[in-house]
């Protein structure tokens, strides 16, 4: 294993970071609008990537589901059938499932394997894929910055950002997926100006502090988990600056629905 690939093993193997508690709210809500999105006909679905089983449960009431994940500290806080594998090679047949959903998972995804996710995910596909993605997330502005070794990365490990664009054109033409539909879920009113915040902050001394979820892919360093830190509470000095900032509308992530001809 060579040392980002154990720093990463560190980071997705950290039982907190998959604590029932850090998913509700948004991350319940989007749950509920991949259920509205799934065709009627679908009765089987893969759930790629699947964390702590949030959506997997969810489907199982309705759907047969099968959760896999990379990580076993994930499946751990699952009791739904669920099975440890690579995204990139799945260990089911070609078109075991009417729908594959992948949520919040190729933004991760290592370069050289991206390719072969998403040849997987089209292969276990009978009928349909669902993707989501964060929503033309600035990478740059999410960074945090180790107090050891001074190496600045994205914190949740994002590689890659998205716009619909990205969506449009996700599959290889090679790939018998054609683009349904995609649009923006979960609005949010996002801070205008935030490189200008972000600048003065760096002039001041002050950075985004260090987040106890995140793993620094340079030297490993990390703090101990801390449940109490999440979520956390915004000062009254800071809730009061954000009300007053101005404002843009934007949404948490895409989501897109694929279906195979």
């Amino acid at each position: 294993m060579n040392t980002t690939a154990s720093f990463e093993h560190l980071y997705y193997e950290n039982p907190t970071l998959w604590a029932p508690g850090r998913y509700e709210g948004p991350d319940s809500a989007r749950v509920q609008v991949v259920a509205q999105w799934l065709p009627a006909d679908v009765k089987s679905v893969l759930d790629v990537g699947c964390g702590n089983g949030l959506l997997t449960g969810q489907l199982s009431k309705t759907h047969q589901t099968v959760g896999v994940d990379r990580s076993q500290a994930a499946l751990q806080q699952m009791s739904e059938p669920r099975c440890q594998a690579n995204a990139a090679a799945l260990p089911f047949p070609d078109s075991s499932f009417d729908a594959v959903v992948c949520l919040e998972v190729l933004e991760h995804l290592p370069y050289p394997i991206f390719p072969s996710v998403l040849r997987e995910i089209n292969r276990v596909a009978r009928n349909f894929v669902l993707i989501t993605v964060p929503y033309c997330e600035d990478r740059l502005l999410t960074q945090v910055t180790c107090p050891l070794c001074k190496c600045r990365f994205h914190p949740y490990n994002h590689v890659r950002s998205f716009t619909k664009n990205d969506l449009e054109t996700l599959f290889p033409s090679a790939l018998p997926l054609k683009l349904v539909r995609a649009a923006g879920i979960a609005p949010v009113q996002l801070l205008l100006f935030a490189r200008l915040r972000l600048a003065i902050g760096r002039l001041r001394g002050r950075g985004k502090s260090f987040p106890w979820y995140a793993t620094c892919p340079q030297c490993g360093y990390h703090r101990e988990s801390d449940s109490s830190a999440w979520p956390s509470q915004p000062s009254k000095k800071s809730a009061w600056f954000k009300r007053l900032w101005p404002k843009r509308h934007a949404f948490l992530w895409w989501m897109a629905l694929y279906e195979k001809g």
